[in-house]
């Protein structure tokens, strides 16, 4: 799983939420009033026993701010408290944590949480017999 399978997965649950409203992931147009961004705003990878690894992403969801929109943010948190507490990527369920909204007074509303995705490195191919060689023969 990798941090665009992420992005894919929220910008899906978005827009199942918000049909109406477009998604941007690499720039901001100057005309994104109404519309929503995503970005990944840090990545940690930790190393655990053996072969497991984990990884913590947090991401930013911004909502532009229409002028008609600034009673909206209540609404728009809960909403999204509720529709982002785990996600179907790939078909694989992971949960999300440390959600926060703030209504931001740049005309902005932000809501940020964090994705920690646990998994088992691939072993590393070693030839299982090594470097055995065969002493005598076999016998019939």
């Amino acid at each position: 799983m990798t941090v665009n399978d992420l992005i894919k997965a929220i910008a899906k649950r978005l827009k199942s939420v918000y049909p109406d409203r477009l998604i941007y992931v690499d720039e901001i147009p100057k005309q994104a009033d109404g519309h929503h961004f995503i970005r990944c705003v840090e990545q940690k990878h930790e190393t655990k026993l053996g072969r497991r690894r984990m990884r913590t992403y947090s991401f930013e969801l911004l909502h532009f701010k229409s002028i008609k929109d600034n009673m909206v943010f209540h609404d728009w948190a809960e909403k999204l408290y509720f529709e982002f507490e785990q996600l179907n990527v790939n078909g694989q369920v992971v949960h999300v944590s440390k959600a926060q909204a703030e209504p931001g007074d740049d005309m902005v509303f932000h809501f940020t949480f964090d994705v920690i995705v646990s998994g088992l490195k691939d072993p590393e191919a070693v030839d299982a017999m090594g470097k055995l060689q065969m002493i005598g023969g076999i016998s019939p």
